[in-house]
């Protein structure tokens, strides 16, 4: 008893390194928590569509189409994966739905990825100097910032993620007992019910283990196997009851016709992979969707690539290993579900990017603390330190300038629009084959406390004569315009 009093002083006794290290974190969550409501300018139809489910979720039970507590939540098009999405209604359970709270719901979910890669990182190095620095490189970098800043379920992969490296890493060095896999098991699980990338991710992971973790023995990964395969029943089961629901974004986005040679298929995927995987372009430019990153600065920083190159290479010499060897897999696999797609590098799809270089940057970091001339250790140091700084100010500069001005991607002339039609009063009505239009005015009008009943989508046919419509610019040209802005009108019909 006195021993682990001893230990638990000892840690909690304040030093120069540990208030180094609480004010560098302090940092991270000043940003993190710093939620502008004009960056994003305004929220996006997906945003819209997953806020409104969580609420009709969390007051009816139902999701916008009348099912009851579905597994994937059906909305335009698409089915939403279940995880976050819940999250979001349990928390729209306490405070009521809100725009600021959906934001700040997926600000606390990148902190938290921040604080899990600092515990992981004391974990392998048993610094916390070394453990600050991972921190750091995760937490200032633009990738998982920028994705804290939305409402997607993919804010909450890189969680899920880095706490499945850290059951992973704590099993491998042992004892790797029935509950580690279990854990790991559910881990998985959730990044599969998360996010359509995650549904690639969990499989790689889960291969990677089997690949590199051999040594632990049989029947710990025969244990990993049952648990991962029973709670992925459920999933299985819904792609049979419901063919082809889940992978109908994935069948609008690929490159892949059945009519493709498989040299082609192979060709492309290749080529789509390395522009996927390829440094420069996410340290200069970074994804150019300026929904999901803003332009003028990359994706990530040199000084995190840099030092992750270093490490994998570092890492690599360590064959013996499992742990390292699994990280560099789990870099190279990371590209495969954004490769299948048209574009360059995404930020959605290749979510694992930001977890993973961070950690690959710590053998580098090891190397260079351990450098035996001090002047030369401390030049390093100081010379990484100030790159980070700058490329820190830098980029938080690039996003308060130019995020603001993202209204035309982020669809911000709806919000007039909107603002308009309810305040002309009576029922309004929307098409539910325009997306944007029936879901926004479905979620705006549960925050402006309307009637469900004065808010009806047209699933197909016409509204009745004299009816207000939120619609798109030019859609009934012989309609009185109410108000237009940008892409969207308001429109009473003709009697």
């Amino acid at each position: 008893m006195n021993a682990s009093l001893r230990l638990l002083q000892r840690a909690l006794a304040p030093s120069p390194e540990k208030l180094v290290a609480v004010g560098g974190l302090l940092v991270v969550v000043t940003l993190y928590l710093d939620i502008s409501p004009n960056n994003p300018p305004h929220f996006y139809r997906d945003e819209s569509a997953i806020a409104y489910n969580a609420y009709t979720l969390e007051t009816t039970g139902k999701d916008e189409y009348g099912a009851r507590f579905p597994l994937f939540i059906k909305s335009f098009g698409d089915y939403k994966s279940p995880l976050y999405v819940y999250m979001l209604a349990g928390v729209f359970r306490i405070t009521g739905p809100s725009i600021r709270v959906a934001r700040d719901f997926s600000a606390v979910i990148g902190l938290a990825t921040v604080f899990v890669l600092y515990a992981l990182a004391y974990l392998i190095t048993r610094r916390i100097s070394l453990a600050l620095a991972t921190a750091l490189l995760a937490g200032l970098s633009p990738y998982l910032f920028e994705i804290s800043r939305l409402v997607f379920e993919v804010a909450l992969e890189p969680v899920l993620i880095a706490v499945f490296l850290l059951v992973l890493y704590r099993a491998g060095r042992g004892p790797w007992r029935r509950r580690e896999s279990v854990a790991l098991a559910v881990v998985l699980a959730l990044q599969a019910y998360d996010y359509q990338a995650g549904r690639v991710f969990a499989p790689a992971f889960f291969l990677g283990v089997l690949l590199f973790y051999r040594r632990v023995g049989a029947r710990r990964l025969i244990e990993l196997t049952i648990a991962f395969g029973i709670l992925l029943i459920p999933l299985i089961v819904y792609t049979q009851i419901h063919p082809g629901a889940l992978q109908h974004r994935l069948l609008t986005l690929t490159w892949y016709r059945s009519r493709m040679s498989t040299g082609t298929v192979v060709w492309q995927f290749l080529r789509h992979y390395l522009d996927d995987l390829n440094p420069w372009t996410w340290a200069v430019t970074g994804d150019v969707e300026p929904r999901d990153h803003v332009q003028g600065d990359g994706s990530l920083f040199f000084t995190e690539i840099g030092l992750a190159i270093a490490g994998a290479a570092i890492a690599l010499r360590q064959r013996r290993d499992p742990w390292w060897r699994f990280l560099v897999f789990s870099v190279l696999v990371s590209p495969v579900a954004a490769a299948t797609t048209f574009g360059g590098i995404q930020t959605l799809r290749e979510i694992t990017i930001p977890v993973l270089l961070p950690l690959l940057a710590i053998p580098a970091m090891q190397a260079i603390v351990e450098i035996p001339r001090r002047r030369l250790r401390a030049a390093t140091v100081g010379a990484l330190a100030i790159a980070l700084a700058v490329e820190t100010f830098h980029w938080q500069v690039v996003f308060r300038h130019n995020g603001p001005k993202r209204l035309y991607d982020f669809e911000a002339p709806i919000q007039p629009v909107i603002d308009a039609a309810f305040k002309h009063g009576g029922t309004v009505f929307a098409y539910r084959s325009n997306h944007p239009t029936y879901i926004d005015s479905l979620w705006f009008g549960a925050l402006d406390k309307r009637s469900p009943s004065s808010i009806v989508v047209l699933d197909n046919g016409a509204p009745p004569p004299g009816s207000l419509v939120i619609g798109s610019n030019g859609e009934c040209p012989s309609c009185k315009v109410l108000i237009a802005d940008g892409e969207f009108e308001a429109y009473i019909t003709p009697r």
